[in-house]
């Protein structure tokens, strides 16, 4: 994740031990298999020997958000295994102030309720919302329907 731009991106990275023998793990499964490692015998102790945590490396704009919604904007109320960092979450609200879904002091707005309830993140939530407000010409309906590439589609029966 790009802190600085707010954008987070795929990368390549390499493959901890931890991940790697898993995977050799699965070539023998279900029937004879064999494992091909595209690396040096010795870069394999050079390998990290687990992946970073996932808090560590994600985007927390929606999991600041959710926070926020809780009363707990900082989620340092939250008995997490890994703190969330201090750059990601400083990030992630500054984000969320830009889409009016926290105020100044990091407390969830009306408008940032509404896009905790739609399961996107935040800022397509905000897109949606802004789409098919009032005055846009576009129904509700549509507008949720518009989330169905980010794998939901919003719509209720």
């Amino acid at each position: 994740v790009d802190h600085a731009r707010g954008l987070s991106a795929l990368t390549t990275v390499r493959a901890s031990r931890a991940a790697a023998r898993q995977r050799a793990g699965r070539a023998g499964r279900e029937a004879p298999g064999v494992v091909y490692r595209c690396w040096a015998e010795a870069e394999d102790a050079r390998l990290p020997r687990f992946p970073a945590p996932e808090i560590k490396v994600a985007d927390l704009t929606a999991f600041a958000l959710q926070a926020a919604c809780w009363g707990d904007p900082d989620a340092s109320g939250l008995a997490l295994l890994d703190p969330p960092p201090g750059g990601a979450m400083t990030a992630a609200r500054s984000v969320l102030e830009a889409v009016g879904a926290v105020d100044c002091a990091g407390r969830a707005t009306e408008r940032g309720v509404r896009l905790s309830r739609l399961g996107l993140h935040p800022r397509l939530g905000r897109a949606l919302l802004d789409a098919a407000g009032p005055g846009s010409g576009v129904p509700p309906r549509a507008a949720s329907g518009a989330a169905a590439p980010a794998g939901r589609s919003g719509a209720r029966p």
